[in-house]
């Protein structure tokens, strides 16, 4: 009901009578007949084509800026996690945990290079890659992916594949060359003054590589430990010294790098979070830094400190692109994609029909007062942080 909710008032009409009254109505309706109401006028109003107005003309001119950048950044974490996912399964470390999430990286991997290559309004971007600069590193990412993800399918199939492991960690370093570069190239292209300035672009860029880092130092851990990547613990400092120097930027600001401090309270609240983990979590790195060998626990625990760092840092960098001109078309290209392939689909089907007519019958004693504290409670919960 939440994110319905919230989905409906990014999409209302300002000036919609019916939704209006279907509003006033749904106080004193069943929350789950609501829920199917709310549905319905999401779906309706992502489905009503705008007037030939300005907000048309905007949509023909929206080119994906913002989660170009943000996707192309996000390849290079990619790397760095299945990597680090790997490693964790081939030593028999949290397997199913790392088996998981090497499973999930892998096929968001192949799902961004599909989007920036052949286009994705449920990504946020409306069109296929034209720029021959963009297209020979997507190119060329796609040639360091491939022995990589074949890799990664083979050890999801045999956890004990030594073979599969050694190849990622031999072609571990292109693959992250050549995201960096893509990342670079798509940066550069797509900088522009309407949707997204170079400064924007920067810190965005910025906030993206500390997903990569996290993961990149937990990696680097499980490389020490297991004794499978000679040069992991060189890695891992300049990593930790890299981390930490470029979150002290984003949370205060560079002036001489050209980063601005964040932009809104919702930025330096959500970098403070991070800033409280990092410190959290940096005795143990410093030690491992220092000669300590890592244990199997700290190799799973750095693991989950990185996860928990890259959805903290996943959030900043949304925050900034919802702080900076051309932030409406972010949530709603891809919102009215999904509206149009998935909401709407709920409305036909005759289990949810059915399941929400079982619920009515269910509750159809409810009183007036048992109603409204149901949804005195729905408002409640909206309001709380989680």
């Amino acid at each position: 009901l939440t994110l319905l909710s919230a989905i409906a008032n990014i999409f209302r009409p300002q000036h919609s009578p019916k939704l209006h009254k279907q509003e006033r109505n749904m106080k004193t309706d069943h929350p789950i007949r609501s829920a199917l109401c709310v549905a319905a006028a999401i779906c309706a109003g992502l489905l009503v084509q705008p007037s030939p107005t300005t907000a048309q003309t905007a949509e023909q001119a929206f080119d994906g800026s913002k989660a170009r950048v943000n996707l192309s950044n996000k390849l290079r974490m990619l790397s760095q996690q299945v990597s680090s996912a790997s490693c964790r399964v081939n030593a028999g470390i949290d397997v199913d945990t790392a088996s998981s999430e090497l499973s999930e990286a892998r096929n968001q991997f192949n799902t961004i290079m599909k989007g920036l290559e052949n286009g994705s309004m449920a990504l946020g971007i409306p069109s296929a890659e034209n720029h021959h600069v963009v297209l020979k590193s997507i190119a060329a990412v796609q040639d360091a992916w491939k022995p990589i993800d074949a890799a990664a399918q083979s050890l999801l199939i045999n956890a004990s594949d030594k073979s599969a492991a050694d190849v990622i960690v031999a072609q571990n370093a292109n693959l992250l060359e050549a995201t960096m570069i893509l990342s670079s190239d798509v940066s550069g292209r797509y900088s522009n003054p309407q949707e997204l300035t170079q400064a924007d672009a920067m810190a965005m860029n910025i906030a993206g590589r500390q997903r990569m880092l996290g993961h990149q130092i937990a990696k680097d851990v499980c490389g020490i430990a297991t004794g499978t990547q000679g040069d992991a613990m060189a890695s891992l400092g300049s990593t930790l010294d890299m981390y930490t120097v470029s979150l002290n930027a984003l949370r205060d600001g560079m002036a001489d790098a050209g980063i601005n401090p964040p932009p809104t309270d919702a930025v330096r609240k959500e970098l403070a979070t991070v800033s409280a983990k990092w410190n959290e979590s940096k005795p143990v790195l410093d030690a491992i830094r220092g000669g300590m060998q890592p244990s199997a626990e700290n190799v799973a625990a750095m693991a989950q400190v990185s996860s928990a760092l890259m959805t903290d840092m996943d959030n900043v960098v949304t925050l900034y692109m919802l702080a900076t001109p051309g932030q409406e078309d972010v949530y709603r290209v891809p919102l009215r994609a999904y509206a149009e392939e998935q909401l709407a689909k709920w409305l036909e089907n005759e289990q949810l029909i059915e399941a929400i007519r079982a619920q009515n019958a269910a509750h159809s004693g409810l009183t007036q007062a048992e109603i409204d504290q149901l949804d005195l409670d729905w408002r409640a919960q909206r309001k709380t942080d989680d």
